[in-house]
């Protein structure tokens, strides 16, 4: 029900009451309040992901159409840049913030002015705590943006009016790339072919944008070359099969020889066989030498700046 109708909270007891008593109650989303005692202003929360995007716009919403904020050029170019987007973003974000306060203020003076919950209030201690509350949505979502910015190739697509609305990271242009980098006994269990067959089973599901597909095929590969799944039960298997065959590939040989029957002493076969001579004339000698090929495990490794070895392997999709 929680996950269908994203109604339900859940609050814990054992952390709660230690703190704020028997007589708590949650103010808004996640804000503990002891009732009658303390009150909270909340003025909903600032959306940094509409904000990056009115950020690169140059302060221009499209979603209203307006002008909002600092006005400054849109980012042009074939590609977004880390640090100038960044840069733009600081600068949207102090304009976001002082906006974010007055706001509040501005909530906290009519409130008192008009005293419009002067019923709830009237349920409150004379002498109240008063707490103001700030949010931020879409903090992942700019996270995530921000990280195709820097480590990927972001090309910005704009609309007839020249405003950015369209993003495209260059999938299947060879923009994106998997990497992964071993260390310490990682180096020993994972080798080259390994981790290159790790990094096949995981572009698969990211180029649908299952990330956590990719994970959990990075953990179970992993997994399978760390520890191979070998059942001590196809020992004792693998012997008797190999008996078995032995076995049946020397009857069959035998029932092919029809001249020869099996005698009773040794003896009985030379009667038809006779040596006239026997001699042994040495041919020639033909020696040559290789280096004997040291037995190695892991893959190859490299040396970072900070002196420390690294292995593993990438690849561009």
């Amino acid at each position: 029900v929680s996950a269908d109708t994203d109604s339900i909270q859940y609050e814990n007891d054992d952390l709660m009451r230690p703190i704020y008593g028997d007589d708590y109650a949650i103010a808004c989303c996640v804000s503990a309040m002891k009732v009658g005692k303390q009150m909270q202003f909340f003025g909903a929360r600032c959306n940094l992901a509409k904000l990056l995007l009115i950020a690169i716009n140059g302060g221009y919403d499209t979603t209203s159409a307006m002008h909002i904020g600092p006005q400054m050029p849109v980012l042009d170019g074939d590609k977004l840049d880390f640090d100038e987007v960044m840069s733009r973003m600081q600068t949207y974000m102090e304009w976001l913030s002082r906006l974010y306060v007055n706001a509040m203020n501005v909530i906290h003076y009519m409130h008192d002015k008009y005293a419009y919950e002067k019923t709830q209030m009237a349920l409150h201690d004379t002498t109240v705590d008063r707490f103001m509350a700030f949010g931020i949505a879409g903090l992942s979502v700019v996270a995530d943006s921000l990280s195709a910015i820097k480590y990927a190739s972001v090309k910005p697509i704009k609309d007839d009016d020249g405003f950015i609305v369209v993003f495209n990271t260059g999938e299947g242009d060879g923009n994106r790339n998997i990497a992964i980098s071993t260390h310490g006994t990682g180096i020993d269990f994972l080798t080259d072919n390994e981790i290159s067959l790790i990094i096949e089973m995981m572009i698969a599901p990211i180029k649908n944008g299952d990330f956590a597909g990719a994970f959990d095929s990075f953990v179970v590969e992993c997994e399978n070359a760390i520890n191979p799944s070998i059942s001590i039960i196809w020992i004792p298997v693998s012997i008797l099969i190999g008996f078995g065959l032995a076995f049946l590939i020397v009857k069959i040989q035998a029932s092919k020889l029809k001249t020869v029957r099996a005698q009773v002493n040794a003896a009985d076969y030379v009667g038809n066989v006779m040596l006239t001579s026997q001699y042994d004339n040495f041919m020639y000698k033909n020696v040559t030498s290789s280096p004997k090929a040291k037995s190695s495990s892991g893959g190859s490794t490299h040396t970072s700046s900070s002196g420390r070895t690294h292995g593993g392997g990438n690849k561009s999709f």
